[in-house]
């Protein structure tokens, strides 16, 4: 396994942990499920960990991808530009969803608005990091470039 490889399994990871947290947590807040909100909160700091780890493993993989030759460089430099707004969408997500936790034991008040504050935001992460997947996308597989 090269850095490429890694680079593609991490990103993945972090893409499907937010989907998939806020759909839990969108689930959560209609039953007040506090298991499903404890769930999506571990998906989402998942996600920002993974989110990080794949902007770490970003060089080396385009490294290797430069190595093969080609027109690739426009293609890399737009995908880092999103990955860049990904890594701070998971990092926010992340950050949230401790605020969230925190406000539950702390501040009962907080937690509604916080919910709503942190589904947003975590709708918002997913467009980004489907967005910058996306444009990752377009620098091996040509079938999906216009």
């Amino acid at each position: 396994m090269n850095g490429a490889h890694l680079h593609l399994i991490v990103n993945h990871v972090s893409l499907f942990a937010l989907v998939t947290g806020a759909i839990a947590l969108a689930v959560s807040m209609k039953t007040k499920s506090n298991d499903l909100r404890r769930v999506a909160t571990v998906l989402f700091l998942v996600a920002g960990v993974f989110g990080w780890v794949a902007v770490e493993t970003g060089e080396e993989a385009e490294e290797i991808v430069k190595a093969l030759g080609g027109e690739y460089e426009s293609f890399i430099n737009e995908h880092t530009l999103a990955a860049a707004w990904a890594q701070r969408s998971g990092f926010l997500v992340s950050a949230l969803a401790i605020a969230m936790e925190w406000a539950v034991r702390k501040k009962k008040n907080w937690v509604k608005p916080l919910q709503w504050i942190l589904l947003v935001a975590a709708l918002h992460a997913c467009t980004v990091f489907g967005r910058t997947a996306f444009l990752g996308g377009l620098i091996r597989h040509t079938e999906i470039r216009n």
